[in-house]
Formats: structure tokens, C-alpha cells, sequence
């Protein structure tokens, strides 16, 4: 960021091939070039990772495209590069990165997810990292004068509150997850655990072990240990959600900051 060079009396300040600023919105355009060939050709990812990732990979392009005018790391800079062209690429990028953001909103409450492990893999796997990038996006659009309290006067500035409210959509859904008390893991697990005690488990055994483990759980030292196992289930959910719902708040709270009405 300490690279970018912000318009002047309405003016971008060009810069040249080879600046270190040049250098850098190459770079991550050939790493966003791989990275969707990655998606596109080997991923295995659920359409929701896939969805977040492409949308990543557009508020990338879009903060290569404010800061330098490039949007291709092969081709020379623009001849014709201005704040307005900037701007007008910025906006399409960043209703494309929109698109995708309601197509991983849109699997999550088509699948309806229940359990908090849900939450826990797409939020290291990729918000996380979609969240960085777009306060990256935002960082830059108020360099340029795009800024959140622009979101009404400002087209880019408009474009970049739209992404942030269907991100802020997304996170709510994976908090009514979290708040669900049918989204605890641990209940089924501890519903299976229990049926020990009455020997579900060995129904039907071809083995001659039935009764085997019902007999070691109905015992006094079988019940403390299943009580124990049961007790240790409950604490890891519970830990995992108080470690989760704070960057979860902080989140809803940074896009929510964009809902701005009027200035």
C-alpha cells in the first residue's frame, strides 16, 4: 500500500514499467493467473470454497487495477489510462466478485449446513483470506477518494458496499450456525456414545461379542469413562465457538460499516 500513489487534483499519477509498484501488481496478477487455472482445471473444492476463491481472485484484480491501471501482467501499461477507466474496471470486478459471493451464499442455504465444523473449515480455508483482500480493496478505493462514506455519490465506491453486504449476508448464515444448538457436533456423537450403555451397538454381532462393550459401559467405571469422553466432546464445541464468534463479530461489524445510508 505504502506503494500506491493516489490522484492528484483528480489525476492519477502514472507510473512506469519496472516501478516497484508495476512490479508488484504483475506478480499478483501471474499468481491470480495460476491460481484459476488451479480452480479450473484440479480443485475438488465445494462450490462455496470455490465461489469465495474466485471472489478473492476478483477484488485482487480489482485492487491491481485501482492502484496501477494494470489488469494484465503480460501487456504493457495503458497508453490511455485514467481515474475514470480505473474506476470503470474496478466496478466491473467488483460486481463480478458480488456474483460470486451470492453463489457461496446461495450453496450454504441450499445444503444448509448444521454443524459448526462447517464454519471452522471456510473460514481458515478461505474468508479469512477474503476478508484481508477486501480491506485491501477498501484501503485502496479510499486512497482514490472511493471510500465507504462515497457509497452514494461514488460508483466504485456504491460497487465496493455491495460486496461488502453480501459478504456480511455469507458470515451471518455461518453465525446462525454457530448460535444453532442443533449445530452441535458433539450431540449426535454423544447420542451414539450413550446407546453403549444399552448395547445398540452390538445388535446383531456375528462375532459372539454381543454384550461385550454394553457390559463394560453399564459398569460404574464404563459410565464414568463415557461421561468423561462426553464431557470433553462438549468443551471442545464450546471453546470452538467462543474462538470463532469474536472474528465472526469483527467481521459483520467491518461490513457493516459500508451500509451507509446517507453523508
Amino acid at each position: 500500500a505504502q506503494a500506491i500513489k493516489p490522484p492528484k487534483k483528480g489525476k492519477i499519477v502514472k507510473i512506469k514499467e519496472g516501478e516497484s509498484l508495476d512490479k508488484r501488481s504483475k506478480s499478483v496478477l501471474q499468481a491470480i493467473d495460476r491460481t484459476d487455472r488451479f480452480l479450473s482445471e484440479h480443485s475438488q473444492l465445494s462450490t462455496a470454497h470455490a465461489a469465495l476463491w474466485r471472489a478473492t481472485l476478483e477484488l485482487s484484480k480489482a485492487a491491481c487495477v485501482i492502484a496501477s491501471g494494470r489488469l494484465d501482467s503480460q501487456a504493457p501499461l495503458q497508453s490511455d489510462d485514467n481515474l475514470a477507466k480505473r474506476e470503470e474496471q474496478s466496478i466491473l470486478l467488483l460486481k463480478v466478485a458480488c456474483g460470486h459471493i451470492s453463489d457461496s451464499s446461495t450453496w450454504w442455504k441450499a445444503h444448509a449446513p448444521t454443524e459448526t465444523q462447517s464454519v471452522c473449515r471456510l473460514l481458515p480455508d478461505i474468508l479469512v483470506t477474503t476478508f484481508a483482500t477486501f480491506r485491501t480493496v477498501a484501503n485502496i478505493c479510499a486512497t482514490f477518494g472511493w471510500g465507504k462514506r462515497k457509497r452514494n455519490t461514488k460508483p466504485a465506491a456504491g460497487s465496493l458496499a455491495e460486496v461488502a453486504m453480501a459478504l456480511n449476508a455469507l458470515v451471518a448464515q455461518m453465525m446462525e450456525v454457530m448460535d444453532d444448538s442443533k449445530a452441535d457436533d458433539c450431540t449426535e456423537m454423544s447420542s451414539e456414545l450413550q446407546k453403549l450403555r444399552l448395547g445398540d451397538d452390538d445388535a446383531g454381532s456375528e462375532d459372539g461379542t454381543e454384550g461385550l462393550t454394553s457390559s463394560f459401559f453399564g459398569s460404574s467405571i464404563g459410565k464414568e469413562t463415557l461421561d468423561q469422553v462426553i464431557g470433553y466432546i462438549s468443551t471442545n464445541q464450546q471453546t470452538r465457538k467462543e474462538r470463532i464468534k469474536p472474528l465472526l463479530n469483527q467481521m459483520r461489524d467491518d461490513f457493516s460499516s459500508f451500509d451507509v445510508k446517507d453523508v
